[in-house]
């Protein structure tokens, strides 16, 4: 519970120690921040802390009671004041209630009990007066974020309108999963009411929350600063605040972005369209990241634009050969083109929905359980891969499962005649082999062996001899052990050009280019 602020004025030290010590201020929700023994100090506190009730006698020297009243009311902030006084004076009540004082208290009749009386009954009206202000401050918030008329609500909200300060933004943003296919409609609701109890600094003088699309809009009414470093630092302790409450909340977590301040708060359309622009770059932070607006580096006007088609066909083509080694290769070449040199979140998400398609086409094909069925966590829940490094690990663990189970299928209905003819391959690559050699070599002709060896692992002989050498080659390639014509000699080629031209076809890039930048293509 946020602690009202009280200050205390009387020209008497003695009458102020008094007051002080009448009752326990914080144990029944109050807190004297301030005292003064004259107005002219009085004034210059209450501008400094502002505190939301104010004992002030009504007899004082330079300014009295009713003056300062004036003064403080004056500044236009919602404040309550208790004039105290040694003698009934009916002048002097009359022209406080004209100012709109809260009570006027004899301070002789003072005592526990009264002063409780009525400290509660201006806490309740306190409550009243801030849903009140809420109320019509979100409504004019909500009108101008969605960009409508707000002058059916401008002049209401004038009303309480605060001179001197700043406002500001803060969007929480649940941490959702980037793949729509992978998001959960059935989400669970956050409270607002318990977010209205946050303890925030001095700094925030009031603050509205508005609930949008399942994200979370807070509106900051802040004392006003000059410095920019200093609303950067004010924002970003805001935001740890509100992530350390929807901990408590929420089973979901959450990310927050903060926006600079403005002195007006018809610029808050301007704030709230800067922070939705950054929202595609929150899958470049980590979940409940805690990001200022102007520290985000965005691309604009657009990020340059980027040609993921070849890799795309790669990565297809080493599917077709069960090649889980060279899809994980190209998977991990795509993820690092869409965010090096800079962020590009659209290009990220055209890769992840191309990923999506063949993956599934490849499952569809195979008659493998779609990636939905078969997304699920132990709670069944989808699982939700929210960042790029999750969504990386994500692709790379469904398609080298994928090609795990296709290959566990077709290693299972092999012949024993085609697996005689893979072991062969996998030790003898290096020489000569034909079709007819190895077959000769095995104790049957040619011509079956084609057969079976094409019906049982989707590949000519001579294909799957010329994938098993390139994969030997890129190994050692990587290793730089070897020169090129020296690794051509090792894997079964007679001259180096034929194994450029061979590696090329299959991979994409040259052997010297494979071995200067791995495998990237």
């Amino acid at each position: 519970m946020r602690l009202l602020k009280v200050m205390i004025v009387d020209d008497e030290i003695l009458a102020i120690k008094d007051l002080e010590n009448l009752i326990s201020w914080e144990k029944h929700g109050f807190q004297i921040i301030a005292s003064a023994t004259n107005s002219v100090k009085a004034l210059e506190l209450y501008q400094t802390f502002q505190p939301q009730i104010n004992f002030i006698d009504i007899r004082m020297p330079i300014m009295d009671g009713l003056q300062l009243s004036k003064q403080i009311f004056s500044l236009g902030r919602p404040v309550k004041i208790i004039l105290l006084t040694a003698y009934r004076d009916f002048d002097y009540a009359k022209k406080a209630v004209e100012l709109g004082v809260s009570d006027y208290l004899l301070k002789h009749d003072i005592n526990e009990d009264s002063i409780l009386t009525v400290l509660n009954k201006i806490r309740l009206e306190l409550e009243e007066e801030l849903e009140n202000r809420r109320i019509i401050r979100q409504k004019y918030f909500r009108n101008m974020l969605e960009d409508r008329d707000v002058e059916t609500t401008i002049k209401e909200i004038l009303v309480y309108e605060t001179p001197d300060s700043d406002y500001s933004l803060a969007l929480a943003v649940p941490n959702q999963p980037f793949l729509e296919h992978l998001r959960n409609s059935d989400r669970p609701s956050v409270s607002q009411q318990p977010l209205y109890s946050i303890d925030f600094p001095d700094y925030v003088s009031d603050y509205d929350i508005l609930n949008t699309d399942g994200s979370l809009i807070f509106v900051f009414i802040l004392r006003r600063t000059n410095s920019h470093l200093e609303s950067r630092e004010r924002a970003l302790a805001l935001g740890g605040k509100i992530l350390s409450q929807l901990e408590k909340l929420s089973p979901e977590t959450f990310s927050i972005i903060l926006t600079n301040g403005c002195g007006d708060k018809t610029g808050l359309l301007s704030l709230y369209r800067k922070a939705l622009l950054t929202l595609p770059y929150l899958v470049f932070y980590d979940r409940e990241a805690i990001l200022y607006t102007d520290d985000i580096v965005m691309t604009t006007p657009e990020p340059p634009p980027i040609s993921i088609d070849n890799t795309l066909v790669l990565i297809s083509n080493a599917l077709l050969e069960l090649n889980s080694e060279r899809v994980t290769e190209q998977i991990q070449y795509l993820f690092q083109i869409v965010s090096e040199p800079v962020w590009n979140p659209d290009g990220l998400k055209k890769a992840c929905n191309q990923l999506l398609y063949l993956l599934g086409h490849f499952q569809n094909q195979n008659s493998l359980d779609s990636v939905f069925e078969k997304n699920t966590n132990a709670n069944g829940t989808l699982s939700s891969p929210y960042t790029l490094s999750e969504l990386r690990v994500w692709f790379l663990q469904k398609f080298s499962e994928a090609v795990r189970q296709v290959n566990n299928l077709r290693q299972s209905v092999l012949s024993k005649k085609t697996k005689q003819a893979i072991e062969y391959i996998h030790g003898h690559y290096a020489e000569d082999l034909t079709v007819d050699k190895v077959a000769e070599k095995l104790g049957f002709s040619g011509v079956y062996l084609s057969q079976i060896f094409k019906k049982d692992t989707g590949k000519t002989f001579l294909e799957y001899l010329t994938d098993y050498r390139i994969e030997i080659a890129k190994d050692l390639l990587q290793k730089g052990n070897y020169k090129v014509y020296e690794v051509a000699e090792i894997v079964g080629y007679k001259t180096s050009q034929y194994f450029s031209q061979v590696f090329h076809k299959i991979t994409g890039t040259y052997p010297i280019d494979y071995r200067e930048r791995g495998a990237k293509p």
